[in-house]
């Protein structure tokens, strides 16, 4: 509460005028002191129930390989993430969750190969991802990541979130380990998508 303070002048009439006014102002000042008092204050929160909002993925990740010179025999390349994995969890229970990630065919643009119609495939036999475990909030929970998951083609769980990881949490480093062979690899520029998933499925 905002308390104005307003300055009078006032002429003194005579001393017994000046002794009531220091009287009023020590009486004030004692009242104030005894009539301290303290409230509460109270919330009481009740879990979002939207299905389309309660659950969410807020940023995942994406790989960049840059370039890399073929060699004889299997090529492996590594990248780190350009982002963690983040999860805003605002059901307000226990529940927890798991997200799952799967790698799609990377191949060139059609276009880029001359003479041919359709585009070329590289010929991965792995895509692993390896997620670092995420901080520990405020009631102790947190994203759990996973180590060397496969996700070549297939849906694989690659972090969990446990049953205090409400609200907003991210996992720690993200990185990519992806092996080919060289057989039939053209110098071109080869692209995929990953698909992210995020399941209301208990930890």
């Amino acid at each position: 509460m905002m308390r104005t303070v307003k300055r009078i002048s006032v002429a003194l009439g005579s001393l017994a005028t000046m002794t009531l006014l220091s009287n009023a102002t020590y009486v004030a000042t004692q009242n104030v002191s005894a009539n301290s008092l303290s409230g509460n204050s109270r919330v009481t929160f009740t879990g979002n129930t939207d299905p389309a909002s309660s659950l969410k993925l807020t940023r995942v990740s994406s790989f960049d390989f840059g370039s890399s010179e073929l060699r004889s025999g299997t090529n492996t390349m590594t990248v780190l993430g350009d982002y963690s994995i983040s999860v805003e969890d605002t059901r307000g229970g226990d529940q927890g969750y798991q997200v799952q990630a799967k790698a799609s065919q990377m191949k060139t643009a059609s276009a880029a190969v001359p003479g041919q119609s359709s585009s070329l495939t590289l010929p991965i036999s792995s895509f692993k991802l390896t997620i670092g475990n995420g901080n520990t909030n405020s009631i102790g929970g947190s994203i759990l990541g996973s180590q060397n998951s496969e996700i070549y083609t297939v849906a694989n769980t690659i972090a969990t979130g446990d049953a205090n990881s409400n609200g907003l949490n991210s996992t720690g480093l993200v990185s990519a380990a992806v092996d080919f062979a060289n057989t039939g690899v053209k110098a071109l520029e080869y692209s995929g998508t990953i698909d992210y998933t995020l399941l209301d499925v208990k930890a």
